[in-house]
């Protein structure tokens, strides 16, 4: 197993948004029938990633969505560890809200050679990540704002979290406000 840090990006809210009401002007892309923004830095940060890291992607959407918004953001897909949509995902039930969660439990990502404590999931739904938290590291969900920098300290907080042995044992809920990665 590689000591690499292996960095799984979420794709809707995380670095793309799609709607069928973005003007056709506006949209970077089409998935089916939405139109799709890219978040600003998201080019820079997927290069950085893919240069230092083991990069993967895991959506909850489906896998033509998925195989369209990786051609738009990745210039070579081959490039990636893997690409998971929703059929790798787990349903489960939460009971307090009555309603059906997909989680992406990453203990199934053991199954590729990766070490859990050597996982981030760069993600905006942390109720996706139920059996994993200590792996998550999440990021406001965006939703076309261009003046966004989100992915700018993303950047730099992977940078630090590169350094630590076990991603896992770092706190990471407030990371935004943490110094000693600045």
């Amino acid at each position: 197993m590689s000591d690499r840090l292996t960095v799984v990006f979420d794709l809707d809210e995380t670095l793309i948004h799609g709607s069928h009401s973005i003007p056709a002007e506006w949209a970077d892309f089409m998935s089916g029938p939405y139109r799709c923004l890219i978040r600003p830095h998201a080019f820079d940060l997927i290069e950085e990633c893919l240069e230092k890291y083991n990069v993967g992607v895991w959506t909850s959407a489906g896998v033509h969505h998925a195989t369209s918004v990786v051609e738009a953001l990745f210039d070579d897909p081959d490039q990636l560890h893997f690409v998971w949509s929703a059929e790798r995902c787990t349903d489960w039930r939460n009971f307090e809200l009555n309603e059906m969660v997909s989680i992406k439990d990453l203990r199934k990502l053991k199954r590729l050679g990766l070490d859990l404590n050597r996982i981030v999931a760069i993600d905006d739904s942390p109720e996706k990540h139920q059996r994993n938290f200590g792996n998550l590291l999440r990021v406001r969900p965006w939703t076309g704002e261009q003046e966004d920098t989100e992915l700018l300290d993303v950047a730099k907080y992977l940078h630090w979290l590169a350094t630590q042995p076990n991603v896992r044992s770092v706190e990471k809920r407030g990371w935004r406000n943490q110094t000693h990665w600045r």
